[in-house]
């Protein structure tokens, strides 16, 4: 989640109760440091306004207006051994995280999926419930004032029928049809009225969809689906693939389209910056080895509202996290963290490493 001042983050290493820790970045000073204004806090129990829990689900901060919400994804498969603390629910907190509130707890069998669409009063995602061996998919509206709850509409879950994402006053979804093709749909916001946008016929090999934009690869060609005006344009022509090789698009963002190319026969991965205004294609060279030794692209986290600069994942760490192995012995783990920095989006863009490093007080 990010905001003009700063981003929120769950760090990724567990604490030894399995609660985990609410973090925040702050643009200004360049710091990243757990979201506790306590005094002499240690950050490593129960009492630290930034520790989140256990849930067995996953943890989705957003910035909605002037307040902080954060969406506890739930696991039903988790609730024998964390009870209540398995299930799905909503809480507000101020930018600062104090004033903590739950406004909305679900019940057993359910769980929240993204994306996570808000218009700055409501948030829109999908509750899946399951009772006994039947599912039910709907999209749902939560008002984050009240924490009322109201259903859009059932999703069909026969037909894996998805929300991929929303333009405008459009929700987009996405199912499977007669032919095991992804079909995209535009469904009006208030009428519900469905519109067939795209249809990843066999010709299609990939495609991504990003801030309204429909970006996929059909016959060596990359092409632009405005979701809102259906324009659909060619952007460039691209080079022929060969057997060994598959292409993927990655981020889609300020004019550009980052596409990564896969060859089997040499195991390696070539990054390329497609502009969308001129088609033009270079190398895109900003990549980092992973903790596991893989390489892996600068990944676009956020970009910094108000400002033309970005908040990008530039490596890992590794820590080492005492744990008890199956043995009931203690173990040593070595699990990655992240690292970031700040970079202007030309920079960016260009693939110049122009980084201004984010530290950690963690």
């Amino acid at each position: 989640a990010a905001t003009s001042e700063g981003y929120y983050f769950i760090d990724p290493i567990q604490n030894s109760d399995g609660s985990v820790t609410l973090m925040y970045l702050d643009f200004a000073k360049g710091v990243e440091l757990p979201l506790c204004s306590s005094p002499g806090c240690p950050h490593n129990g129960p009492e630290c306004p930034a520790n989140l829990p256990a849930s067995g689900g996953g943890y989705v901060p957003l910035a909605v207006g002037e307040q902080l919400v954060l969406a506890y994804t739930g696991a039903p498969s988790s609730s024998q051994g964390l009870g209540e603390g398995a299930l799905p629910r909503i809480e507000t907190m101020e930018p600062d995280g104090s004033g903590r509130t739950p406004i909305l707890r679900f019940e057993s069998g359910q769980e929240l999926f993204d994306p996570y669409i808000t218009d700055g009063q409501n948030l829109y995602c999908t509750l899946m419930t399951t009772k006994g061996d039947q599912t039910t998919k709907e999209l749902v509206c939560i008002d984050l004032t009240s924490g009322e709850m109201a259903t859009l509409c059932t999703l069909d879950d026969s037909v894996g029928e998805t929300l991929s994402g929303a333009c405008g006053e459009a929700f987009i979804l996405s199912n499977y049809n007669d032919q095991g093709q992804i079909v995209f749909q535009r469904m009006d916001a208030v009428s519900q009225q469905k519109e067939e946008l795209l249809t990843i016929s066999p010709d299609i090999s990939t495609c991504r969809l990003e801030g309204g934009q429909l970006y996929y690869i059909a016959q060596n060609q990359l092409h632009a689906l405005d979701c809102a005006s259906l324009d659909d344009t060619v952007v460039c022509e691209l080079v022929p693939l060969s057997e060994a090789q598959d292409a993927l698009l990655g981020s889609s963002r300020d004019g550009h389209v980052l596409m990564l190319l896969d060859d089997y026969e040499t195991g390696e991965t070539s990054y390329f910056a497609i502009d969308t205004a001129t088609g033009e294609q270079p190398p895109f060279t900003l990549a980092y080895s992973s903790a596991m030794g893989s390489q892996r692209p600068v990944a676009i986290l956020a970009k910094v509202p108000g400002q033309e600069v970005y908040l990008v994942e530039t490596g890992e760490t590794l820590v080492n996290v005492q744990t008890t192995g199956s043995d009931g012995t203690a173990v040593t783990v070595q699990i990655p963290r992240p690292t970031h920095a700040l970079i202007s989006v030309s920079d960016y863009w260009s693939s110049n490493p122009n980084y201004t490093k984010i530290q950690s007080d963690f």
